[in-house]
């Protein structure tokens, strides 16, 4: 059975990188590979919603709701209302693990050989403080990623 582990993360050029190892169905090592999000995800949460699924304002109430153009029930924010956010970043461990995994899966459907990633710097691309933002956010968040494994 094939597995991947998460050996380490970091900040780079604003981006947030996970790098991961990949491993044959025997157990022998496959390939190393860099997933990068932009590091302002960190900056990025989820609305706070309510037991029935409807957003929460940030006054603690639920949003009213009413019927759209398609006849669907949808709740709006009204003039001076901001929703509520959770203070965790929107991301989670399923959103690093979707696509490593995927990546795992298309290049074993595409008979990639194997190897290590270098990842490469891009001088030419300047790193704005918005860019940039939110990157210890993430690190925090996922500090217990490293050294998390799943077998496929």
């Amino acid at each position: 059975m094939s597995h991947i582990e998460i050996v380490d993360k970091f900040l780079q050029d604003g981006y947030f990188v996970v790098k991961a190892d990949h491993f044959h169905d025997e157990g022998l090592f496959w390939f190393m590979e860099h997933y990068r999000w932009q590091e302002d995800e960190g900056n990025q949460h989820k609305r706070v919603v309510d037991s029935a699924g409807i957003p929460v304002m940030d006054n603690g109430q639920s949003a009213p709701t009413a019927l759209d153009d398609i006849g669907e029930t949808s709740a709006y924010l009204p003039e001076g209302r901001t929703w509520e956010r959770h203070t965790a970043p929107h991301m989670d461990d399923s959103s690093i693990w979707e696509v490593i995994i995927a990546d795992h899966a298309q290049r074993k459907l595409n008979g990639y050989v194997g190897g290590s990633n270098i990842l490469t710097r891009n001088p030419s691309v300047v790193i704005t403080p918005a860019m940039s933002a939110g990157g210890d956010a993430l690190m925090e968040h996922f500090e217990a990623s490293v050294g998390m494994a799943v077998e496929l």
